[in-house]
């Protein structure tokens, strides 16, 4: 049988520093450094290696709100009680850096408490469920000092703390390391992009001259009317995160007989938010259909002297620079300047031929499948380290002490 864990008060553990410091700039101030909400929000760790805003404080708030190794810091107030309580732990000497404001630091007891051990206890559900449920606030929710205090923990001896915290930063490393090379190929990507889809770089044997097209030359628009044919089950929507997705069934129009036809390789986009990315390019073998409100279009083919385009090559198009730069001008940034097609016809770039297309297009094909399967890899890592979390930090699997070395191992 497992155990049971002494409980015990945040506050017989840790000391609880309530407000940190505003961004506002003051003259008669000290200029100091912050680690500030989106710092915590963002991330498990803060290191000295990141960048830290620049403000000013006094000397008071320069003694209080100072953040030293093994703190940890905490959210306490959000627009939703889910966003309430993220966590992230100061793992190293900061030269200074003071915590910023919507931000507590908790300071561990370090007899009876690691903050590594802290940090990952915090991030369990049931505790993030708990502290949600002890936010007050009818416009944004936040964490009372009281509150914070009061909070119900269950801790193994400090020895263990320590041994189930190396177990979880070593996968959080592992986490971290994959999420820098997805990163990084990502950055290597945009680079490449740059590169081939302008001309500036280009594969062994392709010696065609590029033409220079407007998209209107080398795409149609679609305007067939589904009248019928497909179903509630067909109709879709456009998001920049997800592509196309099926719409919810509440925002469909009582009737669907003037909703547009989407066909396989066909791209369609939502006019009032194309600038911020919401276009996708269909890629089932089933036709569908989207609002009346959106634009549909097509690559032509290539006939006789006209140029074509491939599908697959304007579908990395849409994600470069170029494409960016032209959207972001048209709608001024805004979300709310409607961009048609008969606008977004304008965009000026340098064609290749469709061999060329073939090549470029199926050479970014090749590194998003490996991208992918990097980030199928990375939710699979955060997915295990969740249910070990779960089993080590309720103490449902006990870690190995060792006396000898610093090694561990969970164990049942």
């Amino acid at each position: 049988m497992t155990p049971v864990w002494a409980s015990t008060k945040l506050c017989d553990v840790a000391e609880v520093i309530p407000s940190g410091v505003d961004k506002k700039s003051h003259a008669d101030e000290t200029p100091v450094r912050l680690c500030n909400y989106l710092d915590v929000y963002n991330n498990d760790i803060i290191h000295a290696g990141m960048s830290f805003s620049s403000a000013t404080a006094t000397e008071a708030e320069i003694s209080r709100c100072r953040l030293f190794r093994d703190d940890v810091i905490i959210t306490k107030d959000s627009e939703t009680p889910d966003d309430i309580a993220k966590t992230a732990v100061v793992l190293e000497d900061l030269d200074g850096v003071l915590c910023g404001y919507h931000l507590a630091i908790l300071r561990p007891n370090p007899q009876v408490l690691s903050g590594l051990f802290l940090g990952h206890l915090l991030r369990l559900p049931s505790l993030r469920k708990r502290l949600g449920q002890l936010a007050n606030g009818a416009i944004r929710f936040g964490l009372t000092s009281s509150a914070l205090n009061s909070l119900e923990l269950a801790l193994p001896p400090l020895p263990e703390q320590e041994a189930i915290a190396a177990v979880l930063s070593t996968w959080d490393r592992g986490i971290r390391q994959l999420t820098d090379l997805i990163a990084a190929k990502l950055r290597f990507k945009q680079g490449l992009m740059q590169q081939l889809l302008t001309g500036k770089r280009r594969f062994k044997g392709c010696q065609e001259e590029w033409h220079s097209v407007q998209l209107r030359d080398v795409t149609t628009e679609c305007d067939e009317r589904n009248r019928g044919q497909l179903g509630l089950e067909s109709v879709m929507a456009v998001t920049k995160a997800e592509g196309i997705i099926p719409m919810k069934e509440r925002t469909i129009g009582a009737d669907i007989g003037r909703y547009l036809i989407v066909r396989k390789d066909w791209f369609a986009y939502n006019p009032m938010r194309i600038n911020i990315g919401s276009i996708a390019r269909w890629s089932g073998d089933k036709e569908i259909v989207v609002s009346p409100d959106y634009v549909v279009f097509r690559c032509n083919d290539s006939n006789g002297d006209e140029l074509g385009m491939e599908p697959d090559y304007l579908d990395h198009l849409r994600r470069s620079g170029i494409w960016e730069k032209f959207v972001t001008a048209a709608g001024n940034g805004s979300v709310r300047v409607r961009i048609y097609f008969s606008d977004l016809g304008y965009l000026k770039f340098k064609l290749p031929s469709l061999k060329e297309q073939r090549k470029i297009a199926n050479f970014f094909n090749t590194a998003d499948q490996e991208i992918d399967l990097l980030r199928k890899q990375l939710d699979a890592f955060k997915q295990q380290k969740k249910g070990l979390m779960q089993k080590l930090l309720t103490g449902e699997v006990r870690v190995k002490l060792s006396n000898h070395s610093n090694d561990t191992g969970a164990k049942p």
